[in-house]
């Protein structure tokens, strides 16, 4: 499936614009770990990716897109710019950019914004193979102003740290003590979603300690 990724990323390049693997998949690569799970950014804006591309689901408000490549499912999401979150989950306003340094900007943990060009090759703009190296999970700007936005964070945030076997910064581990309470924004749902990613009962578990939920 990576193959195939670099692939699409060659084709929207022949199509005048540029992508990347982003999130997860490059930081569990860079961990020598193995992931099936890849998510394209790219500065394609969304008319351009209906237009070129089978498209699977449609989250066009947002720039996202489930697309067929291949006989493989990629998300796609072209770079944007959000606003000010009003319901502690979405951006109230979203801009479509055409620079991945704007776009990484927006996302939640240096860790996850390392991403893989059309070559094969590692684009770090953050450090965030230096907090891989580290196994440090840190915010990317304010640790307040993330988990503020998105209280889901603090979950992911522990949740990483359980998998991954990484530690939390110190000011994003303040934060979350301290901000506990907002899990309760936040649908029951969406944490067992989360709780869901992690195979062990164990694991589960230190992260129902940590948030003491």
């Amino acid at each position: 499936m990576y193959e195939i990724a670099l692939e699409l990323l060659k084709e929207i390049h022949s199509l005048g614009c540029i992508g990347y693997v982003v999130g997860g998949y490059p930081r569990d690569k860079y961990l020598g770990k193995i992931s099936s799970d890849i998510d394209i950014c790219t500065s394609m804006q969304p008319k351009e990716i209906k237009k070129h591309f089978q498209v699977i689901k449609n989250y066009e408000k947002m720039g996202s897109f489930v697309i067929q490549y291949k006989k493989y499912l990629f998300q796609i999401t072209t770079f944007r710019r959000e606003g000010e979150y009003s319901d502690y989950r979405h951006p109230s306003q979203v801009e479509f950019v055409t620079r991945l340094e704007e776009d990484i900007k927006r996302r939640d943990f240096i860790m996850n914004t390392l991403c893989i060009d059309e070559n094969g090759e590692y684009v770090d703009l953050l450090g965030a193979m230096d907090d891989i190296d580290k196994r440090m999970i840190r915010c990317v700007g304010s640790p307040l102003k993330k988990i503020m936005e998105d209280p889901l964070r603090m979950v992911r945030a522990i949740r990483f740290m359980v998998q991954l076997d990484f530690i939390l910064e110190e000011d994003l581990k303040s934060v979350i003590e301290k901000n506990l309470d907002l899990l309760n924004k936040i649908p029951k749902i969406k944490i067992e979603e989360e709780l869901k990613k992690i195979t062990s009962i164990e694991g589960q578990a230190k992260v129902l300690e940590f948030l003491k939920i």
